[in-house]
C-alpha cells in the first residue's frame, strides 16, 4: 500500500528496509501527495511486477528486475532533494543510490523477494578521504543443493554502481568478500553473504529493452492521467 502521509510513508519504509534503517530525507523532504499520485504510483509498481514472468524463479526475477533499472537508470547529482526517493527513479529512472536502493527493495517484495537496505560506506578508488554515505541491497534467494535441500542464501545488489553495466560485470548477488574488495563499508552483524552467484542466469538484452519501452510508456500515460 503507498502511503497517504508523512507518518505513513516512514512507516511504510521502515516495514520494507527494516527497523535499523532510518529514512533522514524522507524526515526532510516529504512531500503530501493527493490521490492521483498515489494511484499513479501504485499503477506503475503493478505494471512493473506484471511484466516479469510469473514462472520465473526468484533469483531470475531478481535479475530481470535488477537489469531494467540498470538499463532505466541515470545517476543524478544535482541539488534536488527529490531525487533521493523511489518514486524518482520509478518514474523517471533518475536518483542517487537511496532512491534505486528503495526501488529496488519495494519491486522485489512485491514479487515475494526477501531484500533489505544497507546503508554504508563507499569510496570511489581505494579506501580514500573521499568516502560517502551509500546505500545498496541484500537480497536472501532460494537455492538447490546437490542433495535436493534448499536453503536460503544472501546476495548484495548494487543497483547504482551498476549502472551502464551487463549481469556479468555488474556487483549483482555478489559476496560480502567482493563488496569489501570493491570499496564498500557497512555492518555486518545481520547479515552474511559468503558467496558470490556462480549460476548463470540468462536474461535477454531484447527482452530487457522491450520492457523498459513499454515502462516508459506507461508512465507517460499514468503522468498524463494525473494532470488531466
Amino acid at each position: 500500500m503507498i502511503p497517504k502521509d508523512e507518518k505513513e510513508a516512514l512507516e511504510f519504509l521502515r516495514k520494507e528496509v527494516g527497523d535499523d534503517y532510518v529514512p533522514w530525507h524522507l524526515e526532510r523532504t516529504f512531500r503530501l501527495m493527493n490521490q492521483k499520485e498515489i494511484e499513479c504510483i501504485r499503477r506503475l509498481i503493478r505494471k512493473f511486477t506484471e511484466m516479469i514472468p510469473a514462472d520465473f524463479s526468484p533469483k531470475q526475477k531478481a535479475a530481470l528486475l535488477f537489469e531494467i533499472l540498470v538499463k532505466r537508470g541515470t545517476y543524478v547529482d544535482e541539488e534536488n532533494e527529490n531525487r533521493f526517493v523511489y518514486v524518482s527513479a520509478l518514474i523517471t529512472g533518475n536518483s542517487v543510490c537511496m532512491g534505486f536502493s528503495e526501488l529496488y527493495c519495494i519491486l522485489c517484495y512485491s514479487l515475494g523477494i526477501e531484500c533489505s537496505i544497507v546503508i554504508g560506506f563507499a569510496w570511489n578508488k581505494g579506501l580514500t578521504e573521499d568516502a560517502g554515505l551509500h546505500a545498496w541491497n541484500i537480497v536472501t534467494l532460494p537455492e538447490s543443493e546437490k542433495n535436493g535441500n534448499v536453503t536460503l542464501k544472501q546476495y548484495h545488489v548494487d543497483v547504482t554502481w551498476s549502472l551502464g553495466k551487463s549481469c556479468e560485470n555488474s556487483y549483482f548477488l555478489k559476496s560480502d568478500q567482493f563488496m569489501e574488495e570493491h570499496s564498500h563499508l557497512w555492518n555486518k552483524k545481520d547479515y552474511k553473504c559468503s558467496e558470490d552467484n556462480r549460476e548463470t542466469i540468462n536474461i535477454k538484452k531484447k527482452e530487457v529493452e522491450r520492457i523498459c519501452r513499454i515502462l516508459e510508456k506507461a508512465t507517460a500515460l499514468q503522468l498524463a492521467m494525473n494532470a488531466s
